[in-house]
């Protein structure tokens, strides 16, 4: 009687297990668009810092995630430093350099505008800061030389 039982709910398992072996688990496709792009929302240390400790990461918070692959490609780092691997936590990002930040140095960091989000929706715009590790930035001052060149008048005298 049991045996009996059994068997007529074989075909009844059978499909089941069939059923689940071709479910798929994912996001069900569909939904809006993100045409949105992302938004630098804030940068630690801040813009201008100073007394910046050597080993402090550089910490980028968006308005929303960003495409992992991009990030190293679109970011600039002056003084050239071998970074350690980009940290992501959500939306935002820490970098810092494997030997620190050089002592009493400004390090200018430059976000290309071509960084994305996880969608491919560039940010479009760039973003550039600077701090330093030392107890105050250097005045500013530019020293060079600039030549203007004037060639020929593209008006000329009728005879």
């Amino acid at each position: 009687d049991g045996l009996v039982r059994v068997r007529r709910r074989l075909p009844i398992l059978a499909l089941l297990l069939f059923a689940a072996a071709c479910a798929e688990v994912g996001r069900p496709p569909g939904g809006a668009v993100d045409d949105i792009a992302p938004v630098l929302a804030s940068v630690s240390p801040g813009s201008l810092a100073t007394g910046v400790d050597p080993d402090m990461p550089l910490r980028f918070e968006f308005s929303e995630n960003i495409d992992r692959r991009r990030f190293s490609r679109s970011l600039l780092i002056v003084p050239d430093r071998e970074l350690t691997s980009p940290k992501f936590d959500g939306a935002a990002v820490s970098v810092q350099p494997a030997s620190g930040w050089p002592a009493d140095t400004v390090v200018v960091w430059v976000l290309l505008p071509s960084l994305a989000d996880k969608h491919g929706v560039a940010m479009g715009t760039g973003h550039t800061g600077a701090f330093t590790t030392g107890e105050q930035l250097p005045p500013g001052r530019m020293v060079g030389q600039a030549t203007l060149e004037i060639g020929r008048s593209s008006c000329r005298e009728r005879a």
